[in-house]
């Protein structure tokens, strides 16, 4: 594990010991095993990338990201979300290039206007903005719109048991 200009690359299944990290960083987990967030994530970070070729990530709290530049980017294997939420924050983004989450649910609470690009399966996602969702995104559970949530532009498209909710 190294740390460069505000970049934490995990490469381990999951870091062991007394680990605390910087919330002002940016989170990229590379591995090529399994690997879990683990306990010295913050609660709130910069951006998080998932490039695990071969395997799933694990979130194991719930994590919010404050940039709204590469929030999230899905770049290769899955996020398992383990019934964790993961907020997006207003003006936020979701990127997919190759990743995708599992079909645990989240959900994935986008606190306003947000965008989504690539193909991404959500299992579970909450609005509370407009969200522009891109041709790729899938709601694989549920989608729940909050007061004030809209899809703008591109709407996502529904698997054949997924639901849709307005709160």
């Amino acid at each position: 594990m190294g740390a460069t200009l505000g970049n934490v690359r995990i490469s381990s299944s999951s870091p062991t010991g007394v680990v605390t990290y910087n919330s002002g960083a940016n989170y990229v987990y590379n591995g090529v095993v399994a690997q879990a967030t683990g306990t010295g994530l913050p609660a709130t970070i910069n951006t998080l990338r998932i490039n695990n070729v071969t395997n799933a990530v694990t979130l194991t709290a719930i994590v919010g990201i404050t940039s709204t530049t590469n929030s999230l980017i899905l770049q290769a294997g899955t996020l398992d979300l383990n019934n964790k939420q993961l907020t997006i924050p207003v003006g936020g983004t979701v990127a997919s290039t190759g990743g995708d989450f599992t079909a645990t649910a989240g959900p994935i609470f986008f606190l306003g206007t947000g965008t989504v690009s690539g193909t991404v399966n959500f299992p579970t996602v909450t609005i509370a903005g407009g969200v522009v969702f891109g041709a790729g995104s899938n709601i694989v559970t549920s989608l729940q719109i909050n007061s004030g949530g809209f899809v703008n532009t591109t709407a996502p498209t529904y698997g054949a048991s997924s639901t849709l909710i307005y709160n």
